[in-house]
């Protein structure tokens, strides 16, 4: 992990912590790939210095990310990981706009993973809990 200017940040970089506004609001939450739209958020916040995962680092965060998806959606251990992957990227398409850090919201991103999944011609019924 890194500490960089927000100046040399650039798309496609990995925050490796939360960005967070000088009144506790998370602007950007950890493991947010940058895009262009970030860099915008960030100069007008007035956000100085962020954390980033290394190059090195990326793919071992990617597979650490998934162990924490399974277990947090209770996901069966048959379900591959490309699967659950671009599920739970889709999902997150639907709930971009939401707060996930609100347990209501999240739990509906939970349960919007999980029958996803279930409903998944790939993957093998089981149920969500």
């Amino acid at each position: 992990m890194s500490t960089i200017k927000s100046n040399k940040l650039q798309p496609g970089m990995i925050l490796a912590s939360d960005v967070v506004a000088f009144n506790g609001r998370t602007l950007i939450s950890r493991g947010v790939i940058i895009q262009e739209k970030h860099l915008s958020i960030l100069k007008k916040w007035g956000i100085a210095e962020l954390d980033i995962y290394d190059s090195d680092e990326t793919d071992t965060k990617k597979s650490i990310n998934i162990e924490n998806e399974r277990e947090l959606f209770s996901i069966p251990e048959y379900v591959p990981d490309t699967i659950l992957s671009s599920t739970v990227e889709k999902c997150s398409q639907s709930f971009k706009l939401n707060n996930l850090s609100d347990p209501l919201t999240r739990e509906f991103f939970r349960l919007a993973v999980g029958y996803s999944l279930k409903n998944h011609p790939d993957v093998k019924p089981f149920d969500v809990v």
